[in-house]
């Protein structure tokens, strides 16, 4: 982000509007935020389906909280009734499958709904 931010302040079009006296308030807001979007949403996306996925994992491994219920401590419990019950285990994985797609769907649908503002 940071990066991006920087390369996005040698813009001309960000230079010229300091150069007219826009305040940094609105500089930002009108030229350099509407730019940031679609990164933002990428990085979001990419870092929640992460954390979903990684806290899933562990608490099927048994390395999360045993006080709160999650989609992998559902898998792992369910083990055991894989044989007679297999939608115990089918039914979380595809929550799971299900929020991550969804997580990166929207943010790439934010993502093109700022390049295409920039076109």
């Amino acid at each position: 982000m940071r990066a991006e931010t920087i390369a996005l302040r040698e813009r001309d079009h960000v230079q010229i509007a300091i150069a007219m006296g826009a305040s940094d308030a609105r500089v930002v807001a009108s030229h350099v935020f509407p730019a940031l979007l679609p990164t933002i949403a990428s990085s979001t996306s990419v870092l929640t389906s992460v954390a979903l996925l990684t806290e899933s994992g562990l608490a099927f491994l048994g390395l999360g909280d045993r006080n709160y219920i999650t989609w992998g401590g559902m898998v792992a419990a369910a083990r055991e009734a894989l044989l007679e019950a297999p939608y115990m285990t089918l039914l979380p994985g595809a929550a799971m499958v299900i929020s991550v797609v969804a997580v990166s769907l929207i943010g790439d649908g934010i993502g093109k709904l700022g390049r295409r503002g920039r076109e």
